[in-house]
């Protein structure tokens, strides 16, 4: 089945617990905001349309797209946060909330989904009520070049990865890992997600077609 991500496509999943902001560390001199790689300006939008990708990486479109747009902006609490509005896997429409916290990209509750500084903090963590599956957040593949229907990118990828700790998954072994890809001045570029029931490898990848930066 599908787990563990949210929409924040721009982003990622509900939140189930999180941990206190870590403090940057091996930080990029000088360090880009965060609205460089997840921009919150009003009127902004991207396009993406996914693919179903086989073991031997021949990929076929799905006939889904998703959109997400920023729509504007709220207060909740003392903070003003960005209104992301759009859907997730071809998913209804609905509305997510960002803001920039100190160069962390993070939501109400609190949940940090993306750093363009820390590439050594654990940025989030998540547990089942049984103990049998975990999850983490976690900046990798600092300069990763992506190819999107959109264009070539260089990426920051907020990597997310399940761990199965009462055996092993058909074809993923211990570990389910969602790519998250971001690029400068543009935002997610790419997604990715696996069911974990399944023994043919096979991969869903969110890849951006089209965008406008406002």
């Amino acid at each position: 089945m599908k787990k563990y991500f949210a929409l924040a496509s721009l982003l990622l999943l509900a939140a189930c617990k999180k941990d206190a902001a870590p403090s940057p560390s091996n930080q990029i001199n000088p360090p880009p905001s965060i609205t460089n790689y997840a921009p919150l300006t009003t009127g902004s939008y991207w396009i993406y349309d996914w693919y179903l990708v086989d073991s031997s990486g021949n990929s076929t479109f799905l006939n889904l797209t998703d959109s997400i747009s920023i729509t504007g902006d709220t207060i909740i609490g003392l903070d003003t946060f960005a209104i992301a509005h759009g859907g997730w896997y071809g998913g209804a429409p609905v509305s997510s909330y960002f803001r920039d916290s100190i160069g962390y990209l993070i939501s109400p509750d609190g949940r940090i989904s993306f750093s363009a500084t820390n590439y050594i903090d654990t940025l989030y963590t998540w547990n089942s009520s049984n103990g049998n599956e975990s999850g983490y957040l976690k900046m990798d593949n600092i300069g990763d070049t992506v190819t999107v229907p959109a264009g070539t990118f260089s990426t920051l990828n907020a990597k997310y990865i399940v761990v199965n700790n009462a055996g092993t998954w058909p074809c993923l072994g211990i570990y389910d890992v969602h790519d998250n890809q971001y690029a400068y001045n543009v935002g997610k570029v790419r997604a990715t997600f696996q069911i974990t029931t399944d023994p043919s490898c096979k991969v869903y990848e969110q890849r951006l077609r089209s965008y406008y930066i406002n």
